[in-house]
């Protein structure tokens, strides 16, 4: 028998000979869900839920409300009547710091004033007549009454006062109704405001029962 020798390999070819790389992992494709199975299973398993925080509308417990005082109803009624007693001295100082005169008490420039009351007279008069009140033209009312109407110097009115009543108060009424419908009336004249915030015009009212009212100067 013959054996024949083999040459041994070299160090530096057992050091250069190339080593395996080991294999990437193969990804797995999910398989499509078969027909009958839950897609919800499938799906990841969900995070633990994050803590919110406190929503601002909810009021935060443990603060203490300060006590409200408790009011008697003797107390509040004295408030009560302090405030009410304080806006009638107010208007009390109001009204008495105007100059509020009536046409016969005009000092100067009385030809002016009879003008403006003339004036005035005839467009009470006529929206009067106009606007005659219904209740007293069906019931025939007849009735004489005096007011005293109060008027700024732009014209508007301040006051309307039955000083005398007719003994109907549908007449009374009524004359206060037509001289708001009148209203407003021509400025004061510009040569008595010197010594008149409010001009006071007294006429007597007559309503004669045949649909028709008058206006004179008060007795």
């Amino acid at each position: 028998m013959t054996f024949e020798l083999m040459p041994a390999p070299s160090p530096l070819a057992q050091k250069s000979a190339p080593k395996s790389l080991p294999s990437s992992p193969k990804l797995k494709t999910p398989s499509p869900p078969k027909k009958g199975e839950d897609k919800n299973a499938l799906k990841a398993a969900p995070n633990p839920p994050l803590k919110e925080p406190p929503s601002p509308l909810k009021p935060i417990e443990s603060q203490s409300e300060v006590p409200r005082p408790v009011l008697s109803r003797g107390l509040l009624s004295q408030q009560i009547a302090e405030v009410t007693s304080g806006m009638t001295r107010e208007k009390t100082r109001e009204v008495s710091q105007k100059k509020i005169v009536y046409t016969s008490k005009v000092k100067e420039h009385r030809a002016v004033v009879a003008a403006y009351e003339a004036a005035w007279h005839d467009k009470v008069e006529r929206v009067g007549n106009l606007n005659f009140p219904e209740a007293a033209r069906k019931e025939k009312l007849s009735g004489v009454l005096v007011m005293a109407v109060g008027i700024r110097p732009d014209g508007s009115l301040y006051s309307a006062q039955v000083q005398t009543s007719s003994g109907h108060e549908v007449l009374d009424q009524a004359a206060r109704e037509i001289v708001k419908m009148a209203a407003p009336f021509a400025p004061l004249p510009p040569d008595i405001l010197s010594e008149v915030d409010i001009l006071v015009i007294t006429r007597t009212w007559r309503f004669d029962g045949q649909d028709h009212l008058e206006t004179r100067g008060a007795e």
